[in-house]
């Protein structure tokens, strides 16, 4: 980490990718709205870990990279 920079964990549950009461929109949009706080970097915990997990996160990065 560079000099006189910071370094915070920030916890957000947003549930199980896939479910049908959130859509992939409002996770991508969870996940951007860190950005204007300073955030560079965003590590999600899948659940469960699967590669159907991993797979249904794939739309949600797509959203994002379109931004």
């Amino acid at each position: 980490m560079p000099a006189g920079s910071s370094a915070r964990a920030v916890s957000a549950d947003l549930g199980c990718v896939g479910r049908s009461d959130i859509s992939v929109l409002e996770i991508a949009e969870h996940f951007a709205a860190f950005s204007p706080m300073g955030v560079s970097e965003v590590r999600a915990y899948l659940w469960p870990q699967s590669i159907e997990a991993i797979e249904a996160m794939a739309p949600v990065l797509a959203a994002l990279d379109g931004r």
